[in-house]
């Protein structure tokens, strides 16, 4: 029989949640038990209230339905420097393997968290490194807004994922990171792509402007527990959406399979240039599946779904090497 591949792991159930979030903690302007309000209304079950350089661990906050899951936003100091880029990176509490092999402790519920200082890029490695081995894992932020170039994160190691959506970001027109995810894709970086919010509520619920609950990861997970999200986090089991549901994708017998809420147009995408699309009439969500024979010695393929009203849904990859 030919080997079945996916991304997502095997049973479980999917659980919708918020991985980079602003409170009052820091720039945003909402507690954080009014950050849960809004998002446990629009149906999400986690998240990571990711204040900068302050370790966030709001048990409290856990109800049935809902965890706050550990975490902070960390970057490193390019003050002074002669540069135009930024460095961010969302941190999270690593799978089981990664946490036992730590060498340091986690932070305590709002502690301070160390701040690097720019000195090239082997002080941002040595950043990532750190966090590693408290037992964390690295996110790589919205490299659009922060005019990273795909080199830039080409060469560091031990990131598990990178924002290919931020939706506070994408209010000013500074959100997007699919071509660069793509690129370091082909040139072999085994890298997740997710979609958050990075929300810092400057403006009402009712505003076009208002940026909480427009990205997010839909990760299938055994339990709606800290541990088993973030271990099916570091695994790839997820998708990123703004609005379509990915119900399932996987390669099997050389071709590509997905299935979906109802959407306007299905993209597969490799590393080469074959084209795999399937599209409704214009402005009709109808399609819910579709499969397509993979071309030559294909990489990776990954699949995107898109809604009539531009809403998209991107999977991670399936890798063939």
């Amino acid at each position: 029989m030919p080997e079945k591949k996916t991304v997502f792991m095997e049973g479980g159930e999917f659980y919708k949640g918020n991985l980079h979030c602003h409170s009052v903690v820091s720039d945003g302007s909402l507690t954080i038990r009014e950050l849960k309000e809004i998002y446990v209304r629009k149906g999400y079950q986690f998240m990571v209230f990711s204040d900068h350089n302050v370790y966030g661990n709001y048990v409290e906050m856990n109800s049935p339905g809902f965890v706050a899951v550990q975490g902070f936003e960390g970057h490193i100091d390019m003050s002074g420097a002669d540069d135009f880029r930024e460095f961010h990176f969302i941190m999270l509490p690593g799978p089981k393997a990664l946490r036992e092999s730590a060498g340091k402790p986690f932070f305590n519920h709002l502690n301070k968290t160390p701040v690097t200082r720019f000195t090239g890029n082997r002080s941002i490695q040595k950043y990532i490194n750190d966090m590693n081995g408290r037992g964390y894992m690295v996110m790589a932020c919205h490299p659009h807004w922060s005019t990273a170039e795909y080199d830039d994160i080409l060469g560091l190691e031990n990131l598990f994922a990178v924002e290919i959506y931020n939706h506070a970001c994408h209010l000013v027109n500074m959100c997007g990171a699919l071509v660069l995810w793509d690129a370091l894709l082909r040139r072999g970086k085994r890298i997740w792509g997710t979609a958050v919010d990075d929300n810092h509520n400057q403006f009402p619920v009712h505003s076009q402007y208002f940026d909480s609950c427009g990205g997010w990861v839909s990760v299938k997970a055994k339990s709606l527990k800290e541990e088993d999200i973030c271990e099916s986090l570091a695994n790839g089991s997820f998708y990123s959406s703004q609005g379509p549901e990915i119900r399932d994708f996987y390669v099997e017998d050389g071709h590509a399979y997905l299935s979906c809420s109802p959407v306007n147009k299905i993209y597969f995408v490799g590393d080469s240039r074959g084209n795999y699309s399937d599209m409704a009439p214009e402005g009709e969500d109808s399609l819910t599946f579709s499969c397509k024979k993979l071309k030559g010695k294909t990489k990776y393929i990954r699949a995107e779904c898109v809604d009539a009203a531009g809403k998209r849904a991107v999977s991670n990859p399936i890798f063939f090497e």
